[in-house]
């Protein structure tokens, strides 16, 4: 998994020029929005040839590492309230698999959730943090979304370390100074926030 990558990818603008390749006469740059992309649809490769082979019946746990990096980098592609404006130097064809891709990672984290319910609280953070930057889940993934209930006995468990980054197009449903880079919320404070019925 690409994890790694990911992290040092989402605080830069999505439209900063990171690879160029001056042999691809048509797009000789990847901007960091599409090659988050690129990463995303490699790590849902191997999630499909890990799943095809062996399962999800004996895992280790950081396999999960990799549906929550694809969920998280990927909800802020989302359609939200303001359009996502593409630029001559966006892939589109990658652009377009963001649904997709993110249909994917919650697919899988819903199958691990059996077996570990905290993977259900952090599927909660993330349909909270799409709620409250107004993003648009996509049709196929809201079944994997379904049943959440009020867990607010269960928040207790949840680590004090577990956060969702926040990007920088986000800072204004935060309340955080504009533009100013990625941020973390701690998922237990968006989680009683929204049992309490309290996002915006």
């Amino acid at each position: 998994m690409n994890v790694a990558a990911q992290n040092i990818l989402r605080p830069l603008p999505r439209h900063l020029h990171v690879l160029h390749d001056p042999t691809n006469i048509h797009r000789p740059f990847t901007n960091a929005k599409t090659l988050m992309i690129r990463i995303c649809a490699v790590d849902a490769e191997v999630l499909d040839l890990y799943y095809q082979r062996w399962g999800l019946t004996e895992y280790s746990t950081m396999i999960f590492t990799g549906m929550w990096s694809i969920t998280c980098t990927l909800l802020s592609m989302l359609d939200g309230p303001r359009p996502v404006w593409t630029r001559p130097d966006d892939d589109i064809s990658m652009i377009s698999r963001v649904p997709d891709l993110f249909t994917r990672g919650c697919a899988y984290m819903e199958i691990l959730a059996r077996d570990m319910p905290s993977v259900r609280l952090v599927m909660q953070g993330l349909f909270a943090m799409a709620v409250k930057t107004r993003r648009i889940i996509p049709t196929a993934a809201m079944r994997y979304f379904e049943g959440i209930q009020d867990n607010r006995k269960q928040l207790k468990d949840v680590p004090v370390t577990t956060v969702l980054p926040v990007l920088r197009e986000d800072d204004e449903a935060f309340g955080f100074d504009a533009g100013s880079g990625v941020k973390e919320w701690e998922l237990t404070g968006l989680l009683e926030s929204w049992s309490a019925l309290s996002l915006d």
